[in-house]
């Protein structure tokens, strides 16, 4: 779907691009939970804005 309204000259570069910044995206993603994951059980939010 994405090709068909991608209106450009390059459409393939802009495909491209997109899959790029969708993996970077899910890169962060998957660090964000695999930080979350490994907190201690007794940290609250509270105490990682402190």
């Amino acid at each position: 779907m994405l090709g068909v309204m991608v209106i450009s000259d390059y459409p393939a570069l802009s495909i491209v691009f997109m899959d790029v910044v969708l993996a970077v995206s899910m890169l962060l993603l998957y660090k964000l939970l695999d930080a979350e994951e490994n907190l201690p059980m007794d940290t609250s939010v509270s105490q990682l804005e402190a």
